[in-house]
Parts: structure tokens; sequence; C-alpha cells
């Protein structure tokens, strides 16, 4: 929650915001106090369609779901709103623009109402910081926008992430583009059914999605005329809805009532008259009556029959929740099983760090051996359960146990914390994830087809989240459980990476990420890879499984699959190793946020202590081995070890405390640092001496990426947007020789007087070197500057030298 101004004097409020109650009142100046200036009293010439912050998806769930709401100290947790892009996709968004205030991103809005169509749009206006993170946000016209996360204002927040989605598949000059995004619909006019697209707002999301993804640079060289095509359909579009609007207060014609009613000259009957019309000197036959039994009420063994049926469906039927015995079966028996996520009290949310330690040391949370057979038998369809994620929030998995391992504890990376505290919400949904999920259950059968032969009475089944009895803060999901006679007990891992160049694994491990290595001719999994901490942690936490089989698996064109399978056994001194590690960032990294949404909820000035020489979250005196803080205007200053519980943990040279490592501005400092920014490249600033560039013939603009043509006379534009050649990155030879086709092809090497081209006598590693057939005093030799294996063709015109008395040395050298 953001503090009071104290010394700074209240901006000029809008009429909206003066009616408002004081205390409303008071969180509405605390809001616009980071800009100083109320956003509702802006005009609108003030505002740029263009300039909005880079929101994401995490931006959207941080916000709308994990923020902490100023009235009820509690999560917003508003997932409806979530929902809101039904606004989006149904254009009823509108004036989306934005402007850069005191280091801010201020974004104005409208957005009509989804029930009161005919009543005014609404406004809104939100504040985000540079990376797209939402600092504030307030609707204008609904008693909802008091909370300050109601639909009006996810449905922008939508908005923005698609628009940034878009904008990061852009050329700079393809700004137009953006048209795809839904347009503002003025008004809803009466039509037939037949006309109306009945296609729900969820399907138009999807639709969205796969336009924004699947839209490359290539789409948008003739972004104009498809602009003006789509245009113009709208404009036919509207034009045939108008032509078949029907108005209530329109009364069918003579006409028209002739064409719906019945002929004269059939007389209905008083039955006909309440359903359809039947001529009477229709009599049916025999084959159209239908024989009715008089009793179908179907008895008691044909309903247990219908039930038993429905019960084997792979998607359970609701209408069984409610018919025993087949309720219980919708009942999870975990679900008076206590889980981290119960820990919350809204009484923390006034705790600070050095307040929360103690309570943190302090939690326990273990569970029984039949708690932990009960859980695992609640998830073993996974996340397909509504039970796999309940269970593991705030508890470490063994898929993240390098990343945790191999993080600071001093300042834990925030996406860790939030996959480990909220897995329901951060979910890797990468596409060698999707790849590897999607062929996990073939592999699985791959791997048992290949082991049936080498062992006796093997056995795949199923499994869950499996918890550590011992210290319950680990759990550990194994893709299956494997037995056999031969070997005894164990568990398996499948990996099917998408980075196998044509199944071959020993071109595979030559990458340095590569997480097989060949060791004496046989494929191992790295001991240094996360996926070994995954494996060692399985067997850890399933202390009685005695190996664990990590499959990887790959299919060739033909759908055939290629296997290598490593069996792994528990490593104790890794665990050893690894273990305090895990349990001191459980305790003070993520117990923090599970017990008072630490690392969530919105950063808080403390307040100004009177006694200048005190020091850290305790306002102690200084000791001997205490920490300073990177952040110049942290208001602590200098840390005890202690008091932040890392006694003993190496620091990194940046460091920040744990309140300010959680502001926005510094929020990315665990992350490697990004390159300092830098001005315009020469390149750019080159080009704004051009009236037009590139093939696009469109204007430069400051801070392009372009690539320089190195020919003086080219006459393409000479520089050149990338996404307007096909191109990804800048080649190696971008800043010395590069060059356009169009001006390769000109640029040849000397004819012969045959007209064939000349061979070059000598090669350097600079330049080509053409001598004519007969080499004399005062006649031409052809040099062609080249790189390190270039050609001639590639690089600046041929230069031609006079050959002197003084060269015939050289000349003779180069012959020779």
């Amino acid at each position: 929650m953001l503090s009071p101004p104290h010394t700074k004097s209240v901006p000029v409020l809008c009429k909206y915001a003066q009616s408002l109650e004081s205390h409303v009142k008071q969180r509405y100046i605390e809001k616009i106090s980071v800009i100083d200036i109320d956003p509702a009293t802006l005009p609108s010439e003030q505002f740029d369609p263009h300039c909005l912050p880079p929101v994401e998806q995490s931006d959207l769930f941080s916000y709308l779901v994990l923020q902490t709401s100023y009235y009820t100290n509690e999560q917003f947790k508003n997932y409806k709103s979530l929902e809101a892009y039904n606004h989006v996709v149904s254009g009823f968004v509108a004036g989306v623009q934005g402007k850069l205030i005191a280091g801010k991103n201020v974004v104005v809005a409208k957005v009509r109402h989804s029930q009161r169509m005919n009543d005014p749009l609404v406004d809104i206006w939100l504040i985000c910081g540079t990376d797209g993170a939402v600092i504030s946000a307030h609707c204008l016209g609904c008693k909802a926008g008091l909370a300050e996360s109601c639909s009006h204002v996810a449905s922008v927040l939508f908005y923005i992430e698609c628009w940034t989605r878009l904008h990061g598949k852009l050329a700079c000059t393809q700004v137009k583009c953006t048209w795809i995004l839904p347009t503002y619909v003025k008004e809803v006019p009466y039509a037939r059914v037949e006309d109306i697209d009945f296609t729900s707002a969820k399907k138009l999301k999807e639709k969205l999605d796969k336009k924004i993804d699947s839209f490359t640079s290539h789409e948008t060289v003739n972004t104009t005329q498809e602009k003006s095509a789509h245009e113009r359909n709208l404009t036919s579009q509207d034009k045939d809805k108008t032509t078949s609007t029907v108005s209530q207060n329109i009364t069918p014609t003579a006409q028209d009532k002739t064409t719906s009613t019945v002929p004269q000259n059939i007389t209905p009957t008083a039955q006909d008259k309440t359903t359809s019309t039947v001529p009477q000197n229709i009599t049916p036959t025999a084959q159209d009556k239908v024989t009715v039994p008089q009793n179908n009420t179907p008895t008691a063994q044909e309903i247990k029959e219908l039930y038993s049926k429905l019960n084997k469906c792979k998607v359970k039927v609701v209408a069984l929740s409610l018919i025993q015995p087949y309720a219980d079966e919708f009942v999870m028996s975990s679900r008076d099983i206590p889980v981290v996520s119960e820990l919350f009290d809204p009484d923390n949310l006034d705790l600070q760090y050095h307040e929360l330690l103690p309570k943190c040391l302090e939690v326990n949370i273990d569970l029984s051996e039949s708690q932990i057979n009960t859980i695992e038998k609640d998830t073993r369809t996974q996340a397909k359960g509504p039970g796999f994620f309940r269970h593991r929030a705030g508890r470490i998995g063994a898929s993240v146990s390098g990343a945790v391992y191999h993080s600071n504890l001093a300042q834990p990376p925030q996406s860790i914390l939030k996959s480990i505290c909220y897995p329901h919400l951060y979910k890797v949904n990468t596409k060698a994830t999707r790849h590897g999920c999607d062929q996990e259950e073939a592999a699985i059968k791959a791997y048992e087809t290949y082991m049936n032969g080498k062992h006796v009475n093997f056995q795949i089944k199923k499994c869950g989240v499996f918890i550590s009895k011992e210290h319950p803060y680990l759990h550990a999901t194994p893709d299956f459980l494997v037995s056999c006679d031969c070997c005894g007990i164990g568990c398996g891992e499948v990996k099917c990476p998408i980075s196998v160049p044509d199944c071959d694994f020993d071109q595979y491990v030559k990458n340095k990420s590569a997480f097989l290595e060949k060791v004496d001719g046989v494929f191992k999994l790295k001991k240094t890879h996360n996926y070994y901490h995954q494996v060692q942690q399985q067997l850890f936490v399933l202390s009685e499984r005695k190996y664990c089989d990590f499959v990887v698996c790959v299919w060739d064109k033909n759908r055939n699959a290629h296997i290598v399978s490593n069996r792994i056994k528990p490593d104790t001194e890794h665990s050893n190793m690894v273990l305090f590690k895990l349990q001191a960032f459980w305790r003070i990294c993520i117990l923090p946020e599970m017990l008072g949404r630490w690392y969530t909820r919105k950063c808080d000035v403390p307040v100004k202590v009177p006694d200048s020489n005190a020091m850290c979250f305790c306002r102690g005196q200084m000791g001997i081995d205490d920490v300073s803080c990177s952040n110049p205007e942290c208001p602590y200053g200098q840390f005890h070890r202690t008091c932040l519980g890392i006694d003993g943990v190496s620091l990194r040279k940046t460091w920040y405390c744990p309140h300010c490592s959680r502001l926005p501005e510094l929020r990315q400092a665990g992350r490697k640092s990004k390159k300092k920014e830098s001005g315009p490249s020469p390149v750019s600033q080159a080009a704004l001496l051009c009236n037009t560039i590139c093939l696009c013939k469109a204007k430069p603009a400051l801070g392009e990426k372009l690539l320089e043509c190195h020919n003086v006379e080219c006459k393409q534009g000479r520089y050149f947007h990338l996404s307007c050649l096909g191109m990804k990155r800048l080649p190696n030879n971008a800043k010395t020789t590069w060059q356009c086709k169009s001006c390769k092809q000109r640029i040849t090497a000397p004819k012969t007087s045959k007209g064939k081209l000349a061979k070059p006598l000598f090669l350097c590693p600079f330049f080509y070197v053409y001598f004519p057939s007969k080499v004399q005093c005062g006649g031409p030799v052809h040099i062609i500057p080249i790189p390190h294996g270039g050609s001639p063709a590639r690089h600046k015109m041929p230069t031609t030298y006079t050959f002197g008395l003084k060269d015939v040395f050289f000349s003779s050298c180069l012959r020779g």
C-alpha cells in the first residue's frame, strides 16, 4: 500500500475525486501521489496511443489476484476480472492512450458498461512502471472501481497486454498493423438471429491470441493495403447490418403478414393453434403413427445401470455428485489436511520483515504417514486435479530444487518465489515444455516396451505428489513408479527434448546447454545440471526407492522412438549438501510470503525515526558484521545479519535489502543485469539524414535498429530494417562490409577480353588482386578488398591502381 504524502502539496483533483468520502478521497490522493497529478484532469491531447507500458500476463496476475487490497488487507483474488477479456474482444474498450509522467506510464481509457449499453462510457486510469508492473488503478464510473480491480480496469489491462504482444512482433514502421486489435463498437444494432455471431468471448480471445502469436513481419509488408481492405470489409458489413436492422416500433405490413400466415382454405383446430398449423386434408399414414407406451417411467434397475455407465465416462458427470455412492468420488479425501497456504494471517500484513522472521522459524507443518498417502492418492491425476496445486503451494518441489540451490538467500529471485508460492498461477508454458508434456505419455509407453524385454515382471504405474515425512517442506512428483523382480522398486523421470538434431545424441552432447554427457561411451546425466537435483530430491523424498531411471526419448520422422536411459542411485553426499540450503530458503524466503505476503504486498515507506544513528529493521545500533543496502535511498541503510537470518551467507556485490528489493524499479535486480542502455547508434543517427530508407520506403526514426549497406551508391535506401530483409539479427560483417542484395549483383570481378570473369592471381586475407594478361608499366591492376571468408561480389566496387616500375618486384612475387 502506498503511504500518504507528508510534505508534498495535494494535487488538483477532478470533480469526481472531490465528491468522494474522506477516507476514499485520501486513498485516491495516495495513489496519484507517485506522479503528483490527477490523471483525470489531463486533456486527452497530451496522451499518445503508442505510449503504453509493456504489461504482460504475469503483471495481470500479480495485480488482479495477488495484490493486497487497501480496504480489506487481503489479496484481491479477483479471478472474475480475469474474464474481462470479453470486453476487449467485444469492442467495448476505447481511447487507450498513455503518457510518461515522473518516470511512470500513465494510461487513460474508456470502457462501455457490459449491461447498460446506452450509458456513458466509464473513465479509467492506470499508473504502471516502465517494466509493466501495475502500481495503481482507478475506475471513475462504477462502485466496484473503488476496490481498484473491477472488470473495467481488468479489460484495459488485457487490451494493453494484447498491444504489448503485438507491438513486440512489429517493426518500428509497422505500427499501423495494430488495427488487428478489436475496434471500438459504437452501438449494437438490432439484427436477425442468422446474422448475429454467437461465438463466445473465450473463443474470440483464443482466435485473437493465435492471430497475434502467428503474426510475423512478413505479413505486414503491404500493411496499408490490408488495412484499407479491412476497413472496406467493415463498411460493407455495417451496411449489411443496417439493411437487416429491425426496429421495435415498426409494425409488419400486410404483405409481411401474408408470407407468415396459414393458407385460408386450411382451418386449424383448437389444439393445432397452440403449436404448428397442419392442413385438415392431410391424413397421417400408418407409418407416421408413433406408438407411445403408457408407462415410460424407468425402473430402479435401469436408473442404476445408467448411473454406472455415466460413472465410467472419462469426464465425471456433475449430476453424480448428488447421488450415493458416487458423491464421495467428487470430494477429496485430503480436503481436511492442512496446507501451507492456510498459514496466511491478515494481521501479518502490518509486520515488517524482521517481525515476520521469528514467526517463520516457529512454523511446523508435520504430516502423518496416512496423510501423506492420502495426498499422494488424491493427486494422481496431477495437474488435472484440484488438490495438485493446493498441496504443492509453499513447498519446494524437485523440479525447482536446482534453481533454489543456486539462488542467493539474501536476494531470492521473484520468479522462483512466485512459482513455489502460487503454482496454479505461475506455470511454465514454453514451447519446449508443451512439447515435453504432449510426448510424455508416448515416451513412457516406449520406455515400458524397451524395458519389458530386459527385466522380469517389469511394471509401471502412475503416482501423485509425495511429501517428505522428515522434511515436509519438500515434495516430489515422479513421472511414474517402476518395479521388477530383478531390480526391486524405483521411480522414473522422462524428458523429451526438442533440441536433439536428427535424434543424434552424439551431436547433442556437444552442445554446452545439453543435460547429457558421454562418459566411457555411455550417456549420463550431468551432475551439475538442475535435472540431477530433481532426480536426487525424488530419491530423497521417496527414500524406499532404490533408483531413478532418467529416460530421454526423441522421435524421428517415422515416429520411431530413440531412448537413452540412465539409472541413477541416491547420492547421500549431494542430498546433505543441498538440504541445508533448501531449508534456509524455505524459512527466510518462502514463509514470509506465505504468512504475510511480504514480496507481493505493496511496498510501504517506513516512518522516519528520530534516532539518526539507528539502523536495520530493529532500529538498533551498529554491529561488527553489518551489511549495507545498495539502494542509496534505502530508509534503513545498514542491517544486522542476524535480523535478516543470513549469518554466513555470501552477498553479491550489488545487494538490496528485503524492503528495497520489492520496489518496482529494483525488483529485477535479482536477475542478471541487463546491458546499459546507450544512446542511438551511429547508423541510426546517419539514417535520420535520409528522407526514406529501406525497401519499405519508410521515414527513419530515432533509435531504430538498422542494417547499413556499405555501398555508398546504394539505390535501395542504404539503411534497412531487419524484418524487411527477413533477418532476426545483424550479420557478423554488419559494421564493416555488408551490402544489400541489389548491390551484390552489381559488383563483379573484372572481365577478360573474351567477356569471361578473370580469376584472381593472388588471394590474401584482405583483398583480391587481378592483373591483365600482360603486366606493363602504367597498366591497370584491379584490387577488391574483402574480409576473411568473403567474396569480391559482396563488397566495395573494384578500385583500379596504376602499375608502375616500383611494383615490378611485387608483381613477380605475386606471379611467382
